[in-house]
């Protein structure tokens, strides 16, 4: 923004002062407070290569370089806060040319808002000597003339002889007054009429007789009545230097001492018969304080006496106005513990006794009862000497008569012992701790090796047991089997033998006729074919028997082997079978398969089987309970869905699916009544069981857990919700990787 020189705030006075400034013959620009670039005539523009629009709003920094453009700011600087015109001397870079002297002539300009701005007036070539130093005596001139005006304590005003007035100066004691009194404005627009005219009528007596005039005048400023003394100079032919005092302290003062001068002839009468009583109250004072200062002596003999013959550690601090702590000194206890006299500490800080870490410390402690105003209590241990030390540190703030915290004594009690005990206790407790969390271990371990061997045992007998009852079963069955097929053929072979006969002796004797009747033959060659086939439906239903135990049994596969796990999960269904089927108080299971097509796993199948063994009796265990506690007439249901029968009817589903790469799935859920969450985290730990005594040993899902987990290398989880049902999941690789 190019600021208005003028009077008028019009864009024509402007426009005229920068065609003034093109016209000068030197460069010139001008800068505002912020020592920004506001108007620039055209020889500076072309001086520095810019265009006229280029230069607004710019800084020295962005055309002059940095050491340069920080001693023209400096320059300008000093005249803004002085006022004072200042001349120096640069060397000026122009175009890419080697560096020019150039004198820089800076001042300042007054602008129409009260805006204050400095002109700087370029010139080439340097100043002589003679100029230097006739520039330097009129600063120094201008200056001492000003720090004269500014010294006096008088509101200095030039004037007019028609009252108006032309400078005023705005410092000193008096001197805020001015601001009642503007350039440029006459008395009577500053004064009451009656001050005014007596100022007018006194400057053209100055005048008039060329000789100082003095005057007293009583004003009201702000309400107050203020006594001015006023002194009038010539200081010209039509001028005069107006200098105006306040004596307002004085006047009141003589008033104020004639008014003390008589009250004070009336209490002197008052005030000699009230020494006369005085002097005597003084002199029992003085009495009494020798008597006071006689007891507190000796009360402060017998403080010393404790404090230096007391066994335990004191300190007295004192605190600085601005909070520091300050050492006066400690007991002769305190000097044995720390091995430092109390001569030596007095007037140190915590951080000139103490090593860092404690002093900071200790001072947080003292700030801390410094901020509270009441005594603190506090455990501490300090390394004094090189040796551990621990104490019940009690602070006390002292306060002096205004209340202030002043001083603060401390007192420590040695507790080293103690808590050497207490420490030696903790770390045997932790050593002990740690004892009985190792047994704690060794016993989990012992209980669930136990149990392992328990299981094995179990299963190893159950499976010999298996094994052998199949084998001795198989003998027989094989021998029934076999001679089914002959008792068949041999079956077929009489009954046509004897429709042959029937055929060619339609009329047989009578005995064999009657015979016939006897035995209903037509009966017999009818049932006959029919009793042979069940028995053959039998003898298979028994070799498949045979087979799923051999299967699940699976005494000759004891080593990791590739099985079909579809396999391993039907023979476990078939060997469930009985509790699987209808029973007196509910329906058959509803089983549910979805197989995949998988390929061979490696595993141990044997120990694999006893899981599937586990969990599908847990499953029937589950959902016998459910549907027990909430029974469902069949008879009475109508026609359902399968969807709705899987919600009725007592429900096992079985996945078989692959999972991640070379790994299978195994899911076993029910719809019984769900687990708790509370018992899922538990479910898998040794001996834990919710079935009642005699029902449960609690060893079956933690020894599944083992088998799957550490044997295979696998995962089992648990998902139960309340009120739906409980899915087991089985995760294990196809390869097992050797170990």
């Amino acid at each position: 923004m190019i600021p208005s020189f003028s009077s008028s705030d019009e864009a024509e006075p402007q426009i005229s002062f920068l065609a003034f400034l093109n016209r000068i013959p030197d460069p010139v620009v001008i800068k505002n407070r912020q020592h920004q670039w506001i108007i620039a005539n055209e020889l500076f523009c072309k001086l520095i290569g810019i265009q006229p629009q280029e230069a607004i709003e710019k800084l020295d920094t962005n055309f002059f370089p940095a050491q340069l453009a920080e001693q023209i700011w400096q320059t300008v600087e000093q005249v803004f806060t002085t006022g004072i015109s200042q001349i120096i001397e640069i060397a000026l870079p122009l175009l890419q040319e080697k560096p020019q002297p150039f004198i820089i002539q800076c001042f300042k300009v007054d602008g129409t808002q009260d805006e204050v701005y400095v002109a700087m007036c370029f010139r080439a070539g340097s100043c002589s000597q003679q100029q230097r130093a006739a520039e330097a005596a009129l600063r120094q001139s201008y200056a001492t003339s000003r720090a004269l005006v500014e010294a006096i304590p008088d509101l200095l005003v030039r004037m007019r002889s028609d009252g108006t007035q032309l400078d005023i100066s705005f410092e000193g004691e008096f001197k805020h007054k001015a601001l009642a009194a503007p350039k440029h404005k006459t008395v009577y627009e500053c004064l009451p009429p009656q001050a005014a005219q007596l100022r007018k009528f006194y400057v053209q007596k100055a005048l008039e007789v060329n000789e100082l005039q003095v005057y007293d005048q009583e004003i009201v400023i702000d309400g107050q009545v203020v006594y001015e003394e006023v002194r009038i100079i010539p200081s010209g032919e039509d001028e005069v230097l107006t200098m105006i005092r306040d004596v307002t302290a004085r006047k009141r003062a003589e008033l104020e001492l004639q008014q003390l001068n008589e009250q004070l002839e009336a209490q002197v009468e008052a005030r000699t018969e009230a020494l006369k009583k005085v002097v005597t109250q003084l002199e029992q004072e003085i009495s009494d304080r020798k008597l006071a200062k006689a007891q507190l002596q000796e009360k402060e003999e017998f403080l010393r006496t404790i404090f230096e013959n007391i066994e335990h550690p004191i300190f007295v601090i004192d605190v600085s106005p601005d909070q520091k702590f300050y050492y006066v000194g400690w007991n002769h206890h305190a000097e044995k513990l720390a091995g430092i006299s109390s001569e030596a500490i007095f007037g140190k800080t915590p951080e000139e006794v103490f090593e860092p870490a404690t002093a900071q410390e200790v001072t947080q402690r003292y700030a801390y009862c410094l901020q509270k105003g009441i005594p603190v209590i506090y455990e501490e241990y300090l390394v004094l000497q090189g040796e551990g030390y621990w104490s019940i540190t009690t602070l006390n703030p002292i306060k002096d008569s205004h209340g202030k915290i002043c001083r603060i004594v401390g007192t420590a009690i040695d507790i080293s012992d103690r808590k050497r005990t207490e420490i030696a206790l903790q770390q045997s407790e932790t050593q002990l701790r740690q004892q009985a969390q190792e047994l704690q271990q060794t016993l989990q371990e012992l209980q669930v090796t136990q149990m392992q061997l328990i299981q094995n045992e179990k299963m190893s007998s159950l499976g010999q047991l298996v094994a052998g009852v199949a084998h001795e079963i198989n003998n027989p069955v094989n021998f029934i089997y076999g001679n089914l097929k002959h008792a068949s053929d041999y079956t077929q072979d009489l009954l046509h033998l004897i429709n042959l006969f029937q055929e060619y002796y339609p009329s047989p004797a009578s005995e064999i006729h009657q015979a016939a009747a006897e035995i209903d033959l037509d009966f017999i060659m009818e049932d006959l074919p029919k009793l042979l086939h069940s028995m053959k439906v039998g003898a298979d239903r028994i070799q498949s028997i045979v087979a799923s135990l051999r299967t699940f049994s699976r005494m000759d596969e004891a080593e990791m082997k590739a099985v079909d796990l579809a396999e391993c999960l039907d023979s476990t269904l078939m060997i469930l079978q009985s509790r699987i089927k209808e029973q007196p108080d509910r329906p058959a299971i509803l089983i549910i398969k979805h197989y995949a097509t998988l390929p061979l796993v490696e595993c141990y199948a044997g120990q694999l089987n006893q899981v599937f063994m586990n969990i599908l009796s847990n499953a029937i265990d589950a959902v016998e309970e459910s549907f027990v506690n909430r029974p469902l007439s069949l008879e009475k249901v109508t026609p359902m869905t399968t969807d709705q029968e899987q919600m009725t009817l007592p429900t096992i589903t079985i996945h078989l699916q692959p999972s991640r790469t070379d790994w299978v799935r195994i899911a076993i859920a029910d719809n019984g009544f769900g687990i708790p969450e509370e018992i899922q985290a538990r479910i898998f730990d040794p001996f834990f069981t919710t079935k009642p005594i005699g029902k449960g040993t609690g060893m079956g899902l933690s020894i599944s857990y083992q088998i799957v987990t550490e044997m295979h290398q696998g995962s089992l989880t648990c998902h139960s919700t309340p009120e739906t049902g409980t899915q087991f999941v089985i995760e294990i690789p196809i390869h097992q990787s050797p170990t």
